[in-house]
């Protein structure tokens, strides 16, 4: 009885772990996502930088977003810094010009890329919707 009550507390801390590590890496769409015009997908990837002065040591960390691929839409720039203004132009080029943005968290695999572009199609999310 105590190996069953074991396996099974063990089972529900590990078995769910790993599901949402699975969905933690799974891109994510913003934007226009029904009915969009265009697509640009991005890598996000984690910066770090420092300065030594002497005796004290400052680090900033930040996101950027790098441009993997677009379709029917040409970005301004390759880097973006994810923060609130690059959000909000996101968010206005969304609006203005139909575009759906997909963000591929850390490295780009094939699998990754495969799933980013299926989110990519215009109808990706009402086809989710449908029972």
């Amino acid at each position: 009885m105590k190996r069953w009550l074991v396996a099974v507390l063990l089972s529900s801390f590990v078995l769910p772990a790993s599901f949402a590590k699975d969905k933690k890496d799974d891109p994510v769409a913003w934007g226009t996502l029904d009915n969009n015009a265009g697509c640009v997908i991005f890598r996000e990837k984690r910066e770090i930088r420092g300065m030594y002065w002497g005796v004290a040591v400052t680090t900033s960390e930040f996101y950027e977003l790098d441009v993997v691929e677009a379709e029917n839409y040409t970005p301004e720039q390759q880097k973006y810094r994810e923060d609130q203004a690059s959000s909000n132009e996101f968010q206005r080029i969304a609006a203005r010009d139909r575009i759906k943005f997909v963000k591929i968290p850390g490295k780009v695999t094939p699998q990754l890329l495969d799933k980013a572009r299926a989110l990519c199609k215009p109808d990706a999310f009402s086809q989710a919707a449908q029972p």
